[in-house]
C-alpha cells in the first residue's frame, strides 16, 4: 500500500521539517507575544 505524502498545509509546519524544534518554540512564542501586544502598536 503506498503512501499518500502531500505538503504541509502550513509554512509552519513546512519549517519544522528544516528547523529545530526550540527554534521553533522561539517562533511561537514570539507569534503569541505579537498577538498580545498587538494593542501598543
Amino acid at each position: 500500500m503506498k503512501q499518500n505524502l502531500h505538503p504541509p498545509a502550513t509554512p509552519l509546519e513546512m519549517l519544522s521539517l528544516f528547523l529545530p524544534a526550540g527554534l521553533l518554540d522561539y517562533f511561537d512564542l514570539v507569534n503569541h507575544v505579537s498577538q498580545e501586544t498587538c494593542f501598543i502598536f
